[in-house]
């Protein structure tokens, strides 16, 4: 029996959505409102309470540290990245990569990617209609979005969008923050092409080719990802950790992610060594955190040299459930995420000090 318009109606008015209200949301098409959004996912899966939390707290960051506030609710069309380049893409005209947000319509197109929809929460909050400098349109949405580093050409004003060094944009805006404030690039957001250098001066404290010289010998080489590693800590009690896991996807720490579910856990490793790392799910995945910057480059980097890649090289490595993993794992924080299907919802993870014999928990 298919969804009627009426229980429609009912799951559009809510903002927590249970699984099952999810699913048959899909079949009917509809919209799912939470405070901020009104989100259209143009797949056949369902999205979890977590995705929901996830969007809204990063909306919620982003107006706190730009001391703005969005204008809801903002529209939010989300497509799988398979069908973004047959469906989608032209949404965003030609100069677009993989989303975009439009002002005429208040509404973000754009590819499943969490950091991809934060980005274009950055613009829907910034929202002019006036000329606004790629250079510091697009550094700042990607300095509030994701991890920052050196890219392959200075910062340049003047360019079109589709020419701008995405990766150089951001780590400079970052610096900026960094360096004078959010007001500094505030100041700049809306300036006519005529006015953006005087006006860099009076929001900045020094001109622009001043700000770019220093930017090119003092900033830090790596900056993290605010987002890096958000959540409580847990660590092994007396040298072991177990975790049960339940992918209920009514849950606030659940998403989904296609024809997967994810639950992400901030592992404390206080004493270096090697660890035994075992999961009855399909698949885990472990990343150091980055919570600090980086002022130099490390020397060269292969995979080989880690178990865990360096925050700064990959974001995490994958591994298959259901086996024993020797790892040497150093102390710090580390991003342990569980993923596993939908049938099967409940998982545990042991993290525990090697030992000639396995621990009894994993046996």
């Amino acid at each position: 029996m298919s969804v009627g318009t009426w229980e429609c109606f009912q799951m559009q008015m809510r903002s927590r959505l249970s699984c099952a209200a999810l699913t048959a949301l899909a079949a009917c098409s509809a919209k799912i409102q939470t405070r901020h959004l009104d989100i259209e996912p143009h797949f056949d899966y369902p999205l979890c309470q977590g995705n929901l939390e996830l969007y809204e707290a990063r909306i919620e960051a982003h107006e706190e540290v730009l001391g703005l506030s969005l204008d809801a609710p903002l529209g939010l069309d989300i497509w799988a990245p398979q069908d973004w380049w047959s469906h989608a893409f032209w949404k965003c005209g030609t100069k677009s990569r993989r989303g975009c947000y439009k002002p005429t319509s208040h509404r973000v197109f754009a590819q499943f990617s969490d950091e991809l929809i934060a980005h274009e929460f950055v613009h829907a909050i910034v929202r002019s209609s006036g000329y606004m400098d790629p250079l510091f349109t697009e550094g700042l949405a990607e300095a509030l979005s994701k991890s920052n580093g050196f890219g392959y050409h200075a910062p340049l004003v003047d360019q079109d969008s589709k020419d701008l060094d995405y990766q150089t944009a951001g780590h400079f805006v970052r610096w900026l923050i960094e360096t004078r404030g959010m007001d500094c690039v505030k100041g700049v957001l809306g300036s006519k092409s005529a006015n953006l250098f005087s006006d860099f001066r009076s929001a900045c404290g020094n001109s622009f080719v001043e700000a770019v010289s220093e930017y090119s010998t003092a900033a830090p080489w790596f900056y993290p990802s605010p987002f890096s590693c958000a959540g409580d800590e847990i660590a092994p009690q007396e040298g072991e950790l177990v975790v049960a896991v339940d992918f209920d996807c009514d849950r606030l720490d659940v998403r989904a992610n296609g024809p997967s579910l994810a639950v992400s856990r901030i592992v404390r490793i206080d004493t270096p060594g090697r660890y035994h790392v075992w999961t009855s799910a399909p698949a885990f995945t472990l990343g150091s955190c980055a919570r600090e910057f980086i002022l130099d480059a490390p020397k060269f980097y292969s995979a080989q040299d880690y178990a865990v890649p360096p925050h700064w090289a990959l974001p995490s490595a994958f591994f298959a459930g259901g086996r024993v993993h020797t790892l040497d794992l150093e102390a710090g924080s580390l991003e342990l995420t569980v993923i596993t299907t939908w049938d099967e919802l409940t998982h545990e993870v042991v993290i525990a000090p090697a030992s000639p014999e396995i621990p009894v928990a994993i046996q």
